[in-house]
């Protein structure tokens, strides 16, 4: 009996360090230019797949927090 507890203790401990682990989020920065011209784009919009948005800053640059695996959406008009 007091073997079983711990394993299943074992189990729910291991299964909630594996939901931590896919639960991380991480910092992303970068700039936006143009393909052809490498001009930088001001004011383009930075998204996580329809979630949090970003502006591009004067330089183009941007910064977000999203989670690890996500994908980026960048529109310009």
């Amino acid at each position: 009996m007091k073997i079983r507890f711990i394993l299943m203790c074992l189990v729910l401990m291991l299964g909630l360090g594996v939901e931590t682990l896919y639960a991380q989020s991480i910092a992303v920065t970068g700039r936006v230019k143009n393909k052809n011209t490498g001009e930088l784009l001001v004011g383009a919009s930075v998204s996580v797949k329809g979630k949090s948005v970003a502006l591009t800053d004067a330089n183009g640059r941007f910064s977000l927090n999203t989670a690890v695996g996500s994908i980026l959406e960048i529109t310009y008009t």
